[in-house]
């Protein structure tokens, strides 16, 4: 794995590469078009890389091959990803992730995919609801990424970890095409290793979905 820092340019003259690049995209979709221009797209070519904006206009960027720039916009800086990791290691992280959950529906074979704070507040009764804070969003948000730790071979010390900044995000789209809604939340604490095969996969392909609109890296360092 790669992993790159990708600040757009400030030098004259890729303003107007800029531009060209920004008019690929909608409103909300910005970061997913310009981290884009970084790597060849083709219709063959499926999105190999994770990104997270840290700043306006500048990324942490996770990838199987290293970032092109065509178009002259981007101060780049890359170096190989291998962290030696080991059953045990504990490690400090921060992620921000979508905290989709996928909820059994009678007599379907497939689960209905959802939003993991509102189906904590939807199972709550309607005067709890009006009352439900953004604590209790934080707590629903941090128990799915609690229960996750298995799968992506880790151990969350949920006593040194957080979730905060639960947000809504709407990418429109091109009409008739409906806007493509998710939420996200931010999330920094202390985790062990368990499962080092499982953690390096989780940290190559992602955490949760709405990947490609800059969900899923998952930073880590050693305590």
């Amino acid at each position: 794995m790669i992993m790159s820092k990708a600040e757009l340019s400030r030098a004259p003259g890729t303003q107007g590469s800029l531009a060209k690049v920004l008019l690929t995209g909608t409103q909300g979709d910005r970061s997913h078009g310009l981290v884009w221009s970084l790597f060849s797209r083709s219709d063959e070519i499926k999105r190999d890389f994770l990104f997270r904006e840290i700043e306006p206009g500048s990324y942490i960027i996770v990838s199987h091959r290293p970032p092109e720039d065509p178009h002259g916009l981007w101060n780049v800086t890359s170096q190989q990803f291998e962290p030696a990791l080991q059953v045990g290691h504990r490690l400090g992280f921060v992620l921000r992730a979508n905290p989709a959950m996928s909820v059994a529906q009678p007599g379907k074979k497939r689960g209905l995919r959802v939003d993991a704070i509102m189906h904590a507040k939807s199972k709550v009764s309607k005067m709890e609801r009006a009352a439900f804070s953004a604590q209790d969003a934080q707590t629903a948000g941090l128990g799915w990424l609690i229960k996750r730790g298995p799968a992506i071979g880790v151990d969350f010390d949920a006593e040194y970890c957080s979730a905060t900044g639960y947000r809504q995000v709407q990418v429109q789209r091109q009409r008739p095409a409906k806007p493509i809604e998710f939420s996200e939340i931010d999330y920094e604490g202390v985790l062990t290793v368990t499962d080092p095969i499982k953690l390096m996969a989780a940290l190559a392909n992602g955490i949760g979905k709405a990947k490609s609109y800059g969900c899923g890296l998952m930073l880590v360092r050693r305590t």
